[in-house]
């Protein structure tokens, strides 16, 4: 299997973002919704990837984002990215683009 950080992966459609009391919500629509309590709540740094996944984007450009959004070195944004997009391929949230 290829590395996860070069794959490029999208976000599935099956997702609706709103933002609710300054909390950033998605709520799973169609056959996604007996996978979740409810919603998902993202806090800044997810909702942030989040938004670069509703395009095409491998892991090693969403560390790059986060590198040049956030302080945080590219170790530790690597460590972070490969967490977060293993969780979403675990809950099916985001597919190989």
């Amino acid at each position: 299997m290829d590395d996860i950080m070069n794959i490029a992966y999208r976000a599935k459609s099956n997702f609706i973002h709103r933002k609710v009391a300054k909390r950033d919500i998605l709520i799973p629509v169609a056959d996604n919704v007996a996978n979740f309590n409810g919603f998902i709540e993202l806090n800044e740094t997810a909702m942030f990837l989040w938004e670069r996944l509703q395009n095409p984007c491998t892991g090693n450009k969403l560390c790059e984002s986060i590198v040049e959004e956030y302080d945080v070195t590219p170790e530790k944004a690597a460590e972070d990215v490969r967490a977060l997009l293993t969780s979403y391929l675990d809950r099916k949230m985001i597919e190989e683009a």
